[in-house]
């Protein structure tokens, strides 16, 4: 799929870049030569995290796609939660150049608020981590071939069970984003 080009990503006021993970970034943020100078686990609103996207590259093939998350707009006050990790001005470039073509069957790449994870605690007052964090998501925009959208529970779980890329199965996908998310509640 080839991507429209984006606009310049904002960074913070220091020249640093938070990213967010919601997927296979949440446990493996690997790039060579760049260490992360934060790790804080978040959350960012008003999305919801879905297995709506094709995978023919990583957790599947051409001839049967895998499943990987996105995050699509929902109830402003619903949280998908996630890690955040802080990259610092001089290693940005080269983070956004692996990230782009890591993430390169998402078709849109976005900016947003995330907010520090309170374990779910209504009386604490959201604090704002950052308003710039770059992420990347799936749309059902026809230049995204790989979306497959709302599916049964039971669809997405054969698939999921089923798959195969070039990353490995589909399940461990899963698996990994369960173990790592649980982890991250317990931190």
């Amino acid at each position: 799929m080839e991507r429209e080009a984006h606009e310049d990503v904002i960074l913070e006021e220091n020249g640093d870049l938070y990213v967010f993970g919601y997927g296979s970034i949440v446990w493996k943020f690997e790039i060579e030569g760049i260490e992360p100078i934060e790790t804080v686990r978040c959350k960012a609103f008003g999305w919801q995290r879905r297995f709506y996207q094709g995978s023919t590259d990583h957790r599947g093939t051409l001839e049967f796609p895998g499943r990987t998350v996105t995050m699509t707009k929902c109830s402003k006050n619903s949280p998908v939660s996630g890690v955040a990790y802080r990259i610092k001005r001089e290693d940005v470039e080269k983070c956004l150049e692996n990230l782009e073509f890591r993430e390169k069957q998402y078709d849109l790449r976005v900016q947003l608020e995330i907010y520090e994870d309170d374990d779910g605690d209504a009386k604490k007052t959201k604090k704002l981590i950052s308003s710039k964090a770059v992420c990347w998501i799936a749309t059902e925009d026809e230049k995204n071939v790989n979306w497959v959208g709302e599916q049964t529970v039971d669809e997405i779980a054969t698939v999921i069970a089923n798959a195969r890329g070039p990353s490995g199965p589909n399940y461990e996908y899963l698996f990994n984003l369960a173990d790592a998310m649980r982890s991250w509640k317990r931190k």
